[in-house]
């Protein structure tokens, strides 16, 4: 969900209805790091650390708020309402799918692939002049800003604020090397020029 402002960087939420985005654990899983408590849980909800349980399907994703063993109905509902949404709407596929379900183990990769997306785009004019929504949205944004943080070392932001910021202090895109290199062996199959990595050990 994006939102546009006038004076301050816009309200930017790309997030995943899970507690964390499957890319955060195989980048994990590249770099041989452990995965936080809270982000995989085994069969019986036990927290799990190893990113390799993932794709081998001993270790499942919990949803915002906590899976259903520890009561996360919020996070459940938003979960479905995007599958619905990405997957069922658009005939791709979903996360309680009971072909899915009865493979087996260790087929999340192969499905990585078939992952529906929705779009909406709503017309500011159609509901306000385009001038106050800019202007309704820095009021809203900046009183955030402005708020007492709870640690003083810290300043309240909102989602898309730090992009924001470090994007206006570099244009580098921060990338996992084998992502890159990844991306450019695709890059020369089909004949596209990729940008050079000006930093060959960073990670996302």
């Amino acid at each position: 969900v994006s939102a546009p402002a006038e004076n301050v960087p816009p309200f930017v939420l790309d997030m995943s209805t899970t507690v964390v985005a499957t890319g955060k654990i195989r980048a994990a899983q590249r770099r041989g790091e452990s995965i936080p408590e809270g982000w995989l849980i085994d069969d019986s909800g036990q927290p799990l650390t190893d990113p390799h349980a993932y794709d081998t399907g001993t270790g499942h994703l919990q949803m915002l708020g906590g899976s259903l063993l520890t009561g996360g109905a919020k996070g459940y509902g938003l979960g479905l309402l995007v599958d619905i949404l990405c997957g069922v709407l658009s005939g791709a596929n979903v996360g309680p799918d009971p072909k899915l379900l009865d493979r087996g183990r260790g087929d999340h990769a192969n499905e990585d692939q078939n992952i529906g997306h929705f779009f909406l785009v709503l017309n500011v004019e159609a509901f306000r002049p385009r001038e106050e929504f800019a202007s309704h949205m820095d009021s809203m944004l900046e009183t955030l800003l402005n708020c007492p943080p709870a640690s003083y070392a810290k300043q309240v932001v909102y989602p898309g604020y730090n992009e924001s910021m470090q994007k206006q202090a570099s244009e580098l895109v921060p990338i996992d090397t084998v992502v890159y290199q990844e991306l450019t062996a695709l890059a020369k199959r089909q004949g596209v020029k990729i940008p050079r990595m000006e930093r060959e050990a960073s990670h996302s």
